[in-house]
């Protein structure tokens, strides 16, 4: 069975994450952000192994929570959620990250298996040169983004480089689309995974409008191991992306 269905976008600062979060709340579906967890501050790095591990476990247990609720009131099955980035992105963020990812890819199995809890990663990819200058021009609105290295090309290098040696569950394509259309390509791919998430009555009417043109997209449902960048500007980034 199938009690719920997180979609979770993943991508480097600047290539659309936020916009097509934006975009499924439009449409009707659930939004999580990283504002459902309340992660206590402790003297240890929220960057150290320690700190990531209890923030994938919590995000994990809020999702069991939530399936938990709907059962006591009696909602319907079959909710759909949308995500601001996914655990694996401790992987990249963590010190020694990279031994959270076996991790990961077994709690994922665990949730599915257990609380019927289906979890799906959508990499949001964008061509280097697109997405450089969209980060750029978003910096001459927003500023304060340097604060969080947004401003280094070197930078967006290494974070790209993170999500293009990795595979996800989806990969789709943000160049010259509208954010309306990648949300559309990103219906259809998973629908065609997924029965319970074509049966949505929200997906179903997506698909309907849509008239998004054909888009690239490549799926795979195997997790690889990656390690961890060092020296990166810390977790705190993720919120600004």
């Amino acid at each position: 069975f199938v009690a719920m269905i997180v979609l979770c976008i993943e991508g480097c600062h600047g290539c659309g994450k936020t916009e097509l979060v934006q975009e499924f709340e439009k449409a009707g579906y659930w939004v999580l952000d990283e504002a459902f967890l309340d992660m206590p501050e402790y003297a240890l790095h929220p960057q150290s192994l320690l700190m990531e591990t209890q923030w994938v476990c919590s995000w994990f247990t809020r999702l069991l929570k939530k399936e938990h609720e709907s059962r006591l009131t009696g909602e319907a099955r079959n909710q759909i959620f949308i995500a601001d980035r996914s655990p694996y992105s401790a992987v990249f963020y963590a010190s020694k990250g990279h031994l959270l990812e076996p991790v990961i890819r077994e709690q994922i199995k665990e949730v599915v298996t257990a609380a019927g809890i289906e979890v799906y990663t959508v990499y949001l990819k964008v061509e280097d040169d697109i997405l450089w200058y969209r980060i750029q021009d978003r910096l001459k609105q927003e500023p304060w983004r340097e604060k969080y290295n947004e401003g280094s090309r070197e930078w967006m290098d290494t974070t790209v480089n993170f999500y293009k040696s990795r595979e996800w569950d989806f990969t789709v394509e943000n160049n010259h689309l509208t954010i309306a259309q990648v949300m559309s390509q990103v219906v259809a791919r998973i629908s065609a995974t997924s029965v319970r998430f074509s049966s949505s009555p929200l997906t179903q009417k997506v698909q309907l409008r849509s008239s998004a043109s054909p888009l690239s997209v490549s799926t795979n449902h195997h997790h690889e191991e990656c390690s961890n960048p060092q020296g990166s500007p810390g977790k705190a980034m993720m919120d600004s992306c």
